[in-house]
């Protein structure tokens, strides 16, 4: 239940849905200083992403990057332990009342039936619960009794009870050992103010049951991508092994389906779902890894793989021998033991047997959308999902001001998507909070608390003891029932009879207020210089007492935890041998602690101020929105004006004025007295200092060779954007004339305006070819705006002279979300779509019968060679990178092959760097349409403003060293090392690290052939010490 002290606070923000972009506003507000009010109706936070095992396309997990902390660990984890975030589970927002500013939320909690102040996940409850609970399979979710623990990774990490499901028995409650059940808990309601909302809630699942044709709900052997993702992964129903049936067969051919639920205007779901290819392309990767001779088939329409890295994900699967074959399916069948797959390819129907059929299932809008749009009172949009402005240039507000949108509730979006929605929520509502606070401009930071490491000054005089003089406590945890097959007493009395152990003691429950309490007791009362702790897991004991540990004067460093409940009592049947077990994972930590060292931190000022390098619409959000929040910008741009590439750009896909957008952002950076703009000027060098930049601006206007200063700053933006690539030879070669670019024949048609029979000539075709220059050798990324630019051309071309035949000539139509609408208007508006593929580019031919241009290509649908004589031919040709080698060597980055920079983490961190103080929007990351780049312009400059608030920058405890006397000097760590650190002092020919850049990856360790890396924490002395132990 929430603390009702907290609940008064109007500089907080109210956070509904715990999923990932919940989770990242959460954080990133926090880490701002912000209290944070995180409300979910589910019994536990983290949304689908607990469900995934991997992610695209990094094959891992990852979202533990995420976390704006220095040191973080999975975001679940840290949002229920971060001091400025209230996490109020099984709660629903019932009423918004108030304005921008000053907003009472009322919010609806369910009676905590289980207490989690005393639930320790036993299970006893669970077992004897005669309740089952059938869960819709499609959800990715299995039955479960009425009282059950959700998951494996959830949090809070305790049982829960469907109150809907219970029949109130009382079994439970006479089985739980801690008393831990109240069968009476009440529902409550409690209210908050907050001076902004932010609504993330998560996606909905299309049913597939409503499509009988599929098969799904006939058979076992048509599933769901959800239930297969949870099949392929070791904490699913069969740990990771994909058997079906009662024999337990493991297919062997395996058909994909994709767009069911989405793209379907007969099932009332005309939009794109946008991830449904890319987790598709993930799980069929996944399976010919494990089953390599697996015959594995996608049936797709187009497949939609335009994120960042996801064309080069798409084009590994086919090396793995994932098959891709483009069509409609219009039906699986049944059979005993396979099911049968009617596909139409080449003009032609087939009949395809396969093992087990997997459905790609779209998304909708979550469940309990239309109470949360009322709650909040706001409309909803497009197909009732939240926000009124999802096309346009600011999609994350709505009609009423402080309250904000993001996530899957808005529209189907990945992870990386999500997570730069959430981060522009989270800027508007930071804005709003120093508003409140009484900054009537946001022009102060606002003081408030900042969480983080605690700052230990290098001049504190030392007190240690000599090693065989240092006092050892050990301190055993009686956890009940989940260590019951251990021998609690025989661990205590052997613990006292070690060496430098002056206390042990038995401690119940110490993953409670109650053990913790206990814990510092017994040390003040007989104090220890070192702690042993012998219970659960580190990461959840040692979170909970390491700061009350350096309150009674234990420093950090000096406490080791031996897990004998995860790594002994769970897996041993054997009590004896468990418990012996037990008392060697002690003694290795009694070891281990008495070759500990003090972990210490350093600090220093992080400089006031940024720098965005680059002054198109991305740069121009970005350096706005830093001077919204009180911080003083230099806006550098190398051309004469600001606006960049959308200068060009006369509207967008969904009509909206780019040029009023570039108008308005230019007149508001050049007005707001915290930017100073530096157009014709280019960063001429710049490198990294004490807690930040030093950057040298240099003009580049004719003649002038004067530097306009060099100043420092706190953070640094890079909002370089792209360029238009240039078109291959293979399109330009023959033909002189009727051969342009998307960008030169958008030029044309503002050149005519609305009135286009004032084109020069009988313009009566227009072809237009996709992948002109992408997704090939040379340029292996998907442009990703091309697409939609050329549906933008052909829709007004056909708007303005509906009798102009459009062709537009694809590999894949990638028009992902809501963009799906405009693909769906062109094809009625009489816009042509020929599908071509990959090996067979088409020709352009000098043309004849008053045609300038001859365009031949294979229409795969009809499997014909077609000639189409043209007046323009019309080639869109993708997008490159401005990565700098000067720019990213002074900053410590990198870009990729086609000029992109290189973020910290292509799915959880996208708008951040390895480098800390160093971040990217728009288009200098990868393709970008306008309104994704202000979006992304927003989420960096909130990241960078956390930085800039905290004002101080800590070193990591745990980071690496160098012992001198074993450094020969060759510089291998320095080649490894991830984060820039180390480099050689070429006098004394020894490695040197860099305390704040070190982040303990421990690359240097790894690969130093002469031993002379170390990691603080994990020194060698001390880790042969334990093992000594453990083997003796």
């Amino acid at each position: 239940m929430l603390e009702v002290g907290r609940a008064n606070n109007a500089s907080a923000v109210l956070v509904v849905g715990g999923g990932v972009a919940g989770m990242h506003a959460s954080l990133t507000l926090a880490e701002a200083g912000v209290n944070v009010f995180l409300v979910d109706s589910s019994p536990t936070c983290g949304g689908l992403v607990t469900l995934l095992d991997r992610t695209f396309p990094t094959a891992s997990c990852g979202v533990c990057n995420m976390a704006i902390s220095e040191q973080a660990y999975c975001p679940m984890i840290e949002v229920s332990r971060h001091p400025l975030i209230t996490l109020m589970t099984d709660s629903r927002v019932k009423s918004v009342q108030g304005e921008a500013g000053n907003f009472t939320v009322a919010v609806g909690q369910k009676g905590e039936y289980v207490r989690r102040a005393l639930c320790d996940s036993c299970g006893k409850c669970e077992a004897v619960c005669p309740v089952e609970v059938d869960v819709p399979a499609h959800t990715g979710m299995l039955p479960h009794k009425a009282i059950y623990r959700p998951g494996h990774r959830s949090l809070p990490g305790v049982f829960v009870l469907d109150d809907s499901a219970c029949d109130r028995c009382g079994k439970c409650v006479e089985a739980c050992p801690r008393g831990a059940i109240n069968l009476d808990a009440k529902p409550c309601d409690v209210e908050v103010s907050v001076s902004a909302v932010i609504a993330g809630p998560g996606l909905g699942h299309y049913d597939p049951l409503t499509r009988k044709e599929y098969g799904y709900g006939c058979t076992e052997n048509v599933i769901t991508g959800l239930e297969l993702e949870r099949l392929l992964s070791p904490s699913g129903p069969t740990g990771g092994r994909l058997i079906r049936g009662p024999g337990c067969r493991i297919p062997r051919r395996i058909a994909f389906v994709q767009c069911i639920g989405s793209r379907d205007r007969a099932g009332e779901v005309p939009y794109c779902s946008a991830v449904c290819c890319m987790y598709a392309i993930k799980e069929a990767m996944k399976l010919k890894e494990l089953m390599p001779d697996a015959v594995v088939k996608v049936f797709f329409i187009d497949i939609r793989a335009c994120g960042k890295g996801f064309e080069e994900y798409y084009e590994k699967a086919k090396g793995l021998g994932v098959e891709f074959v483009p069509c409609r399916v219009s039906c699986v069948e049944p059979g005993n033991e396979h099911v049968y797959v009617s596909v139409e390819t080449d003009g032609a129907v087939s009949r395809e047997e396969f093992d087990l059929a997997v459905l790609s299932t779209g998304f909708t809008p979550p469940d309990g959308i239309d109470e949360l749009s009322q709650a909040l009172g706001i409309e909803k949009g497009l197909f009732g999902y939240l926000g009124s402005d999802v096309t346009g240039f600011s999609p994350v507000a709505t009609e009423r001001e402080g309250i904000y949108v993001c996530g899957g509730g808005v529209e189907p979006q990945d992870i990386p998507t999500a997570i730069m929605w959430s981060g522009a929520c989270a800027f508007h509502a930071l804005k709003d909070v120093l508003t409140t606070a009484g900054s009537p401009c946001a022009r102060e930071a606002t003081p408030m608390p900042k969480p983080g490491p605690i700052e230990i000054a290098d001049d504190v005089e030392s007190d240690e003891r000599e090693p065989d003089e240092e006092r050892i406590g050990v301190f055993v945890c009686r956890c009940k029932p989940s260590m019951d097959g251990l021998d609690i007493d025989k661990i205590v009395k052997w613990a006292k009879e070690q060496d430098q152990v002056v206390t042990a003691m038995e401690i119940p429950d110490m993953c409670m207020d109650r053990g913790v309490e206990a814990l510092l007791a017994g040390i003040k009362q007989d104090p220890v210089d070192k702690v042993i702790i012998a219970g659960c897991s580190p990461r959840d004991v040692a979170l909970l007492v390491e700061e009350g540990l350096q309150e009674v004067g234990i420093k950090k460093g000096f406490l080791e935890v031996a897990n004998i409940r995860e790594q002994c009592a769970w897996p041993h049947m054997d009590d004896e041998s468990a418990t012996e077990k037990a008392l060697d994972l002690v003694a290795m930590a009694i070891e281990q602690t008495r070759h500990g060292k003090p972990l210490t931190q350093k600090a220093r000022p992080i400089p006031e101020g940024a720098l965005v390098i680059g002054g198109g619409i991305a740069g121009m959000r970005a350096a706005k929105a830093l001077a919204d929040l009180g911080h003083k910008v230099s806006l550098v741009e190398k051309a004469p004006v600001l606006g960049g590439r959308a200068c060009s750009v006369k509207r967008s896909l969904s009509g909206m004025d780019v040029q009023a957008l570039v108008n308005k952002l230019s007149e508001e950076v050049r007005q707001d007295p915290l930017i100073e703009v530096h157009v014709s000027s280019e960063v001429s060098r710049i490198s990294r200092v004490d807690g930040g930049f030093r950057a040298t601006i240099q003009s580049r206007e004719a003649g002038s060779q004067t530097p306009r200063g060099e100043s420092e700053c706190g953070v640094v933006i890079l909002a370089t954007g792209g360029t238009e690539a240039e078109p291959p030879k293979a399109f330009t070669g023959q033909v002189v004339s009727g051969v342009v670019t998307q960008t030169e024949f958008e030029a044309e048609l503002d050149q005519a305006g609305l009135r286009l029979e004032d084109l020069p000539g009988e313009i009566r075709t227009v072809v237009m070819i996709q992948c002109a220059g992408s997704r090939d050798a040379e340029r292996p990324h998907c442009s990703r705006v091309c697409c939609l630019q050329a549906l933008k051309n052909a829709i007004r071309m056909k708007t303005c002279r509906p009798e102009t035949e459009v062709y537009i000539l694809h590999r894949d139509m990638r028009a992902p979300g809501f963009y799906e609408l405009f693909y769906e208007q062109a094809r009625e508006m009489g816009v042509v779509f020929i599908r071509y593929p990959e090996n067979a580019v088409p020709q352009l031919l000098p043309g004849d019968s008053g045609k300038p241009v001859l365009v031949e290509v294979y229409d795969e649908g009809l499997g014909e060679l077609l000639h189409i004589p043209a007046d323009f031919a019309v080639l869109s040709v993708g997008v490159e990178g401005s990565g700098d080698a000067d720019l990213a060597s002074g900053l410590g980055i990198d870009f990729d092959s086609q000029g992109f920079y290189t973020e910290a983490n292509i799915k959880a961190r996208p708008t951040d760097f390895l480098t800390p103080g160093v971040y990217v929007c728009g288009t200098a990351r990868a393709p970008t349409a306008v309104r994704e780049a202000l979006i992304s312009a927003e989420a960096a400059a909130v990241r960078a403003a956390v930085r800039l608030r905290r004002g101080v920058e800590h070193s990591r405890e745990n980071t690496s060293n160098v012992r001198a006397r074993l450094c020969r000097g060759c510089g291998i760590c320095v080649e490894v090392c991830p984060y820039d650190a180390r480099s050689l002092d070429e006098d004394l020919r020894v490695a040197v690290v860099d305390e704040f850049r070190c982040q303990g990856c421990g690359a240097c360790q790894v690969a130093c052939p002469g031993g002379a890396a170390e990691h603080l924490g994990f020194e060698a002395l001390r880790l042969l010490a334990a093992l000594d132990v453990a083997f003796s």
